[in-house]
Parts: C-alpha cells; structure tokens; sequence
C-alpha cells in the first residue's frame, strides 16, 4: 500500500509540474497605472516583470475590466520621431526583466470606461503562453507619480520636442 501512495503522489506531482511549469517563476516588481481625465478614452499601465526561471516567457498581454481593450506598445524612434508600435507580444529573456516604462513599452488602454483616478486600484489579468494567468489590483497614480526611472532619458537624447 505504502508503494502506491508514493507511486500515485509522484504522479501526481509531476502532473502538476507539467500543467503548471513557470508557477512561481515571475516576480512583478513594480505596477501601476496611471490616473486619467473625465473624457480620456486611452490610459497607460506601466511594468516591471521578472522572469526568475531557466525558461524564456512570453508575455502576451493583459486584460482589464476597465477598457475595451489593452495592447503591448513599443516606442520606437525614426528620423529624430518617436511613435508608438502595437506589439502581440514581448519575450522575458531567463532570469531577465521586462521593464515597460513611461517613455518606453508600456500597456495602452484603449476605450477606458470611466476616468482611471488617483488613489484607485485597477483589477487586470496578466497573460503568458505558457505561464497561467496572473491576477492582480495595481494602484492608479498621479501622472508625476512612478516617473523615477524619467531621471536618466539617454534613450530620448535626440528627440525633438
């Protein structure tokens, strides 16, 4: 009896680890997004993912009761123009970090539903291909709030603005 109980908890351990591989292996560091105006049909969510694992992961984007719809944008700079690019996904290179920052790739919600308000919690759905989906309320700040990583714009130097 007791070499099924071990054999049937190895099996089901494994199992476990095959349904679920990267449980565990993504640390959000930092999350928030920002507050917006009566009106505002878009607002911004900004990130910090960490990819603890041996693996890559592939972020595929985020889900919230608040808009219609949240896109991956990348910033892209051509001829001393900054634009924004729609991106259907982003790799976590193992044991990297994904950083989507103001001024850089950031979440674009599209068709916000009511103005996002300082001082708020946002309830989203964080999406991976081969990750479960991660759950989470991430507080709306001010717009100067969360700009701390702005201090050093290297990336930005030649833009005209």
């Amino acid at each position: 009896m007791k070499k099924v109980i071990i054999g049937l908890f190895l099996f089901m351990s494994a199992f476990s680890l095959w349904a679920n591989p990267l449980t565990g292996d993504i640390d959000i560091i930092k999350a928030y997004a920002r507050e917006t105006v009566t009106g505002q049909e878009v607002g911004a969510i900004y990130l910090v993912l960490k990819n603890n694992s041996s693996k890559e992961i592939k972020f595929t984007g985020l889900s919230t009761p608040a808009a219609s719809q949240a896109e991956i944008h990348v910033m892209m700079m051509n001829n001393n123009v900054s634009s924004m690019k729609h991106q259907a996904f982003m790799i976590i290179s193992p044991n990297k970090e994904l950083q989507m920052l103001p001024g850089k790739s950031h979440i674009m919600l599209l068709g916000l539903k009511q103005p996002l308000v300082k001082g708020h919690t946002l309830p989203v759905t964080l999406h991976f291909a081969s990750h479960h989906d991660i759950k989470l309320n991430i507080p709306v700040l001010s717009i100067g709030e969360g700009m701390e990583n702005m201090k050093d714009m290297k990336d930005m130097k030649d833009m005209n603005m």
